[in-house]
């Protein structure tokens, strides 16, 4: 075969075969025209090539006269596009260069062993480099399912490649999985796998994914809209995606449904159809909702007073490890409400919970704690308020603020009194801005160190 640089000219008559499969050129339905050279090889093949070279760190050449490839056109009988070739810097081009080999050109023994490998295809590798286009051609031409793809998702995170991850996933949500859709949601709301926080992308895939029917991501584009986060504020529109979501029968939109009825939340007041809502998330498993509903049945709030029921629900949920239940039964002791008072008990129900993560629960251990130890109470709330700070700074004095109305119904005097409360209230409050804007500036100084380039498969998940 004829490899000349006067052979392989975009439209020369002598084109029969490409250079790196020697097989017809024309026998793929797209052709890729190197630039600037303008040599012509099967779109497949120089793009796994150029893939494989830019995962070694080198930059990518024609394999034909060794030029730099600049870009790549496509033609075929529908579309001509063109795509940027990612380059290396010098040095990292040098340092991947093998000895014996043209200078990103692997030979084609070791083409075929990295080829031949499952851990090491040409998709796997690209998806590996974030080479999205070259990876949407490949899953198209080799036509890749979407099992196969979520297989890889999985293999990434456990190899704990972050890079790797996320480009997997947002192939997946791309094929329309409403689960990858809320992932990719997340991601991008908690600024989690190696991308920042960005609520305007993180809204878009929240929308996908509820109308993929997907009712976490509308709980979560429900927050998103009523707070004006990413977009537009609509508190009507939250309204009906958590009014969708209950006709689901999802939990945890039932519980929010639920919520916004007890507080006539942009909706009319309607405690009776709140208390349902609450009764049927708690039986689906919301535990979120066990504090509110049994508050509703202690005081008889849209139906009648139901106290044994209530705290007889409360005490099986603790009982069984529910972190929701043992939060309720730190407030029973708490408060004093059907148990005599008891802040220690208080504080063993609250420190169960917290050991599973519940973030109320590290609320009330800070508050109990304050004064005994007041660097244990802010470590405890430095925890909770991690990430997306503002918004959890609210939640957090939400709790507190509850806590100091559990505490009002006790009578004067006493370590619980009103009065004391009332006092230590504002402390509490104080403490949560002081740490905010710890965690505020801490995230504004630049780092100390040695300095090295990051890749994004030195840390997990």
């Amino acid at each position: 075969m004829d490899i000349s640089p006067a052979a392989h000219r975009a439209g020369s008559p002598s084109v029969q075969n490409c250079a790196l499969c020697d097989r017809p050129l024309f026998s793929e339905r797209q052709i890729a025209v190197v630039e600037p050279c303008k040599h012509q090889f099967h779109a497949k093949c120089v793009m796994v090539r150029a893939a494989g070279d830019s995962l070694k760190n080198i930059n990518p050449i024609c394999p034909i006269d060794n030029r730099p490839l600049i870009r790549l056109s496509f033609d075929t009988s529908f579309e001509t596009v063109q795509r940027e070739i990612p380059h290396s810097t010098p040095d990292e081009s040098a340092a991947g260069a093998g000895q014996g080999q043209v200078l990103g050109m692997p030979g084609r023994a070791e083409c075929t062993a990295i080829e031949s490998s499952p851990a090491n295809t040409p998709l796997r590798r690209s998806i590996r480099s974030g080479l999205l286009d070259i990876s949407r051609e490949l899953i198209k031409n080799d036509a890749i399912t979407t099992d196969t793809l979520r297989a890889m998702m999985n293999d990434f995170l456990a190899e704990d490649d972050r890079r790797g991850y996320r480009s997997c996933l947002e192939l997946v949500a791309e094929r329309g999985d409403a689960d990858a859709q809320k992932k990719m949601g997340r991601m991008y709301q908690k600024g989690k796998y190696g991308v920042s926080n960005d609520d305007v992308k993180a809204r878009y895939w929240f929308e996908q994914a509820a109308k993929n029917g997907n009712c976490r991501a509308m709980v979560q584009l429900a927050y998103m809209v009523a707070l004006g986060q990413g977009g537009a504020r609509d508190y009507h529109r939250a309204i009906r995606l958590m009014e969708q979501g209950a006709k689901l029968e999802d939990p945890s939109c039932l519980y929010v449904l639920g919520g916004m009825c007890y507080t006539a939340w942009n909706t009319p007041e309607d405690r009776p159809r709140a208390r349902t809502l609450l009764e049927r998330a708690v039986t689906l498993g919301e535990g979120k909702a066990l504090g509110l509903l049994t508050q509703m049945m202690f005081k008889g709030l849209g139906g009648p007073v139901k106290s044994e029921e209530a705290f007889t629900l409360i005490y099986e949920k603790s009982k069984k490890g529910d972190s929701f239940g043992q939060l309720v039964m730190g407030d029973q002791f708490f408060s004093g409400n059907k148990v005599p008072q008891d802040f220690r008990d208080a504080e063993n129900w609250y420190e169960k919970s917290a050991r599973q993560g519940n973030p109320d629960a590290k609320v009330s251990l800070a508050v109990l704690r304050r004064n005994e130890n007041p660097q244990q109470a802010d470590n405890l709330l430095r925890e909770v308020l991690a990430g997306c700070v503002e918004r959890k700074s609210e939640l957090v004095k939400t709790r507190i603020k509850l806590m100091f109305d559990l505490i009002v119904p006790v009578g004067q005097g006493g370590a619980g009194s009103y009065n004391d409360w009332s006092k230590r209230l504002d402390t509490h409050l104080d403490a949560v801005d002081r740490v905010v804007a710890a965690i505020t500036l801490a995230s504004t100084l630049p780092s100390i160190g040695v300095k090295r380039k990051a890749t994004d498969t030195q840390s997990s998940p």
